[in-house]
């Protein structure tokens, strides 16, 4: 059995070689850059575009790209959400391959499809256009990087915005108090979402 000291000195060489070793695998970091990085289209339904982005491998070695889209809201903070499967228009758009291979320096360009289709609402729709390295091809163990371009695809048409109240009902026991209950439902009339706080 260790003395207490020995114990402590023994768990502090560990830390340091433990941290060391973390440092040393995920200093690696992918530099790339993707343009451009918002991209705002006003479309009809039953239309489709061709969305170019380029891609610049700025890391010292060759590397593969992954390439997909993601769904994009804002959150309550007003800041950028990105997850798979919150929006309609991550179906309209498909990236034309995958992946792609970029030398070390060199720059590449991906194509997305987009059709919007005849039945779409007007409105704004985005998503984001994900460009990110595939580790698992490279030897070195590192930090990933994912870059995304956010797209704004605007819906041209009409906008009906209509909601109706279609219950309002107080709790009585509640009015002797500072803080009323009551019950509200509302029904959307409109034909596109209406975002109420």
């Amino acid at each position: 059995m260790f003395s207490k000291n020995k114990q402590k000195l023994i768990n502090n060489i560990f830390y340091i070689t433990a941290v060391g070793i973390v440092f040393l695998f995920c200093q690696t970091a992918h530099a790339l850059s993707v343009s451009p990085s918002k991209i705002v289209l006003s479309l009809k339904p039953d239309s489709q575009k061709i969305i170019l982005l380029n891609i610049q491998n700025q890391e010292k070695q060759d590397l593969y790209y992954k390439i997909s889209v993601i769904g994009a809201k804002q959150d309550e903070q007003g800041l950028p959400e990105f997850k798979k499967g919150i929006t309609i228009a991550e179906k309209w758009i498909k990236p034309k391959i995958n992946e792609i291979f970029i030398k070390s320096g060199k720059s590449g360009q991906v194509e997305f499809d987009l059709l919007v289709p005849a039945n779409a609402l007007p409105g704004s729709y985005f998503t984001g256009l994900v460009i990110e390295p595939i580790t698992e091809r490279i030897s070195q163990v590192g930090v990933s990087t994912r870059l995304i371009s956010i797209l704004n695809v605007q819906v041209s048409g009409e906008v009906k915005e209509s909601v109706v109240v279609k219950k309002w009902e107080v709790d009585q026991s509640s009015l002797k108090s500072n803080i009323w209950l009551f019950d509200l439902i509302l029904e959307n009339k409109g034909n596109v979402e209406v975002d109420l706080k």
